[in-house]
């Protein structure tokens, strides 16, 4: 009995070795995992932090729908601030993907930290394939 658990473990140990990190998804099964991102500085004087996201859904022909979870804080002493940022997402190798086509306007009292969360939809990408090629996602300032 126990050369059968060795000879199995023997067997299986290449497939999790193989397998290391990454998701093992059947054909045509969306990454529903959740990804985190480095902390982003934006500029006057605000950082994004503890950075979450995920994607929830597909509707083939039509769009691809997530959440995300961004921690902002303001760093000024002497003023609040308000802005607009997009969020970009993107390949493997760095390529842009798709954004949001719609800012999302936040606040921040000086020296104040607040979460947002929220969903967003990528009308750009239309199936669970091009959906998958997602790997990165950027918070980016609007201009």
């Amino acid at each position: 009995m126990k050369l059968t658990y060795v000879f199995g473990a023997l067997i299986l140990s290449p497939l999790f070795i193989a397998c290391g990190s990454e998701v093992v998804l059947a054909p045509g099964e969306l990454d529903t995992s959740e990804r985190t991102e480095e902390d982003q500085e934006l500029g006057n004087n605000v950082t994004a932090s503890s950075i979450t996201w995920s994607l929830t859904s597909v509707e083939e022909g039509s769009h691809t729908r997530g959440e995300y979870y961004i921690s902002f804080k303001n760093w000024s002493t002497e003023q609040g601030v308000g802005f607009e940022f997009f969020l970009f997402f993107y390949d493997a190798a760095g390529n842009e993907v798709a954004r949001t086509e719609t800012a999302q306007f936040f606040t921040l009292a000086r020296i104040e930290q607040r979460y947002l969360g929220g969903n967003f939809t990528l009308n750009s990408v239309k199936t669970v394939e091009a959906a998958n090629r997602i790997k990165r996602m950027e918070v980016v300032l609007a201009p």
